[in-house]
């Protein structure tokens, strides 16, 4: 299957330890395949963090080459903006290539759902941290 060349997006300042943005992230079933592969081949563990992505490690994201499309068009649109001020807003018509390119968005899954995988938390619940450890599984 031939990829979309995709317009690209501009650089914009990112703030290491941030983080702001890495809440929970949603990925197509083709992102997830990708990300788990290449977290394979590097050797990177998802982390327990809360609702903060898994993959937000030691203040960056350590999947960033092959980040979900949510999280390379964040801050280049005002519907997800950076909380530091740091947009660098494209047209919408850019940024809403880059999501359908992604997959269909019903299909999507949280990568917190690698937790699950690696045997790391028992369920999305617990990847989350969601309930009391008293009540989880």
């Amino acid at each position: 299957m031939k990829k979309r060349l995709l317009p690209l997006l501009p650089p914009m300042q990112c703030d290491v330890g941030c983080g702001d943005c890495c809440g929970p992230v949603p990925a197509s079933k083709e992102e997830y395949a990708t990300i788990a592969a290449y977290t394979k081949k590097q050797g990177i563990t998802p982390k327990r963090n809360g609702i903060t992505c898994p993959f937000y490690q030691q203040g960056r994201c350590a999947v960033h080459e092959v980040r979900p499309a949510i999280c390379r068009v964040f801050g280049h649109t005002a519907q997800l903006s950076c909380s530091r001020g740091y947009n660098v807003n494209v047209d919408e018509t850019i940024v809403h290539k880059h999501l359908r390119a992604a997959g269909p968005p019903e299909e999507a899954q949280f990568l917190h759902q690698m937790l699950v995988d690696q045997a790391i938390a028992s369920d999305l619940d617990d990847a989350f941290e969601l309930l009391p450890a008293s009540l989880r599984k």
